[in-house]
């Protein structure tokens, strides 16, 4: 359960640090991220391979990536106190797409829990 919790909470937490005007503190928020991130893709794609839906793995995959590269895109720019306009379009969509991850989450579950259990018959 942290696994899932700590790399939503690391973007969430930058998203706030860049409307504060904290970019630094963004960009180091986001660098945290992205072994958490990581974790978890790799979390998703096992549980992909053991028959799971590919559309977690896709998203954590996707939301990785992005945040990669949002915050490559933001290093030039530290020395400035500046982010660039992409690096935050890119780091506006990962927060979407976490949020839409976690949305799936809490549907699989709620179906899981509403899913009739099966109890074995005992042959006497």
């Amino acid at each position: 359960m942290t696994r899932r919790a700590l790399s939503p909470s690391l973007v969430v937490a930058a998203v706030l640090a860049d409307a504060q005007g904290e970019h630094r503190l963004a960009f180091y928020l986001l660098f945290a991220a992205i072994p958490a991130l990581a974790i978890s893709a790799i979390g998703a794609f096992g549980e992909y391979v053991e028959g799971s839906s590919p559309i977690f793995a896709s998203f954590s995959a996707v939301v990785l990536f992005l945040v990669v590269v949002g915050t490559a895109l933001r290093a030039p720019a530290l020395p400035d106190h500046s982010v660039p306009t992409l690096a935050l379009s890119v780091l506006v969509l990962a927060l979407v797409l976490v949020a839409a991850q976690g949305l799936l989450e809490l549907v699989r579950g709620r179906l899981e829990r509403q899913r009739p259990r099966r109890v074995a018959r005992q042959v006497d």
